[in-house]
């Protein structure tokens, strides 16, 4: 995620495919528009959140993915660096 609104996923298995678009920012939730999916891919999230997590060792933080309101699961990618400076939820989003 850029700070230009725009983010990129690359994905290496079984070759390299990335998926483009935007996003944007409401209060504490990161929206993902304008998806251009790549080879044999879509974007299966539609919003996430960055959270502070329970128990870590290196990553303080993590992006949590859902798919739509009803995912009650989601998919963490760790955060590095939060150079956007969005602000992280407290604890698991449920």
């Amino acid at each position: 995620m850029k700070e230009d609104f725009t983010f990129k996923e690359k994905n290496v298995c079984f070759g390299i495919t990335e998926i483009k678009g935007t996003y944007r920012i409401s209060n504490d939730t990161i929206f993902f528009e304008n998806v251009k999916p790549g080879k044999q891919e879509n974007l299966k999230y539609e919003f996430g959140v960055i959270e502070e997590l329970e128990h870590y060792t290196k990553d303080q933080f993590a992006l949590k993915l859902y798919t739509d309101k009803k995912d009650t699961i989601g998919f963490c990618y760790f955060v590095a660096q939060n150079k956007l400076k969005i602000k992280p939820v407290k604890g698991p989003t449920k």
